[in-house]
């Protein structure tokens, strides 16, 4: 694209120069007056020294002036296109660098999950250990599920306890009865005595 607009600009600067030229009004002229060329056969243009032209040849000395004005705007054409190039290598040395440093960006990123990872890992160690205590929990419920077993063997020995004490005092109400039959019978003993 840069190129085309070089030159597009190289193509109007020759259409301008031809165009005053060819019509008299002598832009090279006017540089002339501007560079204090005079109308020797021998001049100065940009330093540059003008060679010897024949008074009956003269107009090629316009020839020339137009030729080094032209080669001279090439130049300056030249050089814009040089540091427009610049331009775009230093974009790109700038780019390569914004490139690199976002993937050092991204391996910094890389270590960061690294280090989760090791978080997960110790989160990991942490439900383990959750669960040794749920184990141990666990144990401590069967243990205590034990003491009641024991503890309603316990009851059933008392009770059972208490049956033998019932039953003896069944008997021992047994016992106040035939007591109470002898005294009876002793009774019609001293009866039948008197």
């Amino acid at each position: 694209m840069r190129k085309h607009k070089i030159q597009h600009q190289i193509e109007i600067g020759d259409k301008y120069l031809f165009t005053e030229v060819g019509q008299g009004l002598s832009w090279c002229q006017s540089l002339q007056a501007r560079w204090n060329v005079s109308s020797s056969s021998r001049s100065t243009c940009n330093d540059e020294v003008l060679p010897d032209i024949p008074e009956d040849q003269i107009h090629l000395k316009e020839v020339y002036i137009f030729l080094h004005s032209r080669n001279t705007l090439m130049k300056a054409l030249e050089s814009q296109r040089s540091l427009g190039e610049k331009n775009q290598e230093n974009n790109r040395i700038k780019k390569q660098t914004n490139i690199e440093t976002f993937g050092s960006h991204v391996v910094t990123n890389g270590s960061y999950v690294a280090l989760d990872g090791s978080y997960v890992a110790t989160y990991e160690a942490s439900v383990k250990t959750f669960e040794s205590h749920v184990a141990t929990d666990a144990l401590f419920v069967t243990t205590y599920d034990s003491h009641i077993a024991t503890h309603g063997s316990s009851v059933t020995t008392f009770l059972s306890h208490v049956a033998t004490i019932a039953s003896s005092i069944t008997t021992d109400e047994s016992s106040v009865a035939i007591f109470g039959s002898h005294i009876i019978t002793d009774g019609s003993h001293v009866v039948t005595d008197e």
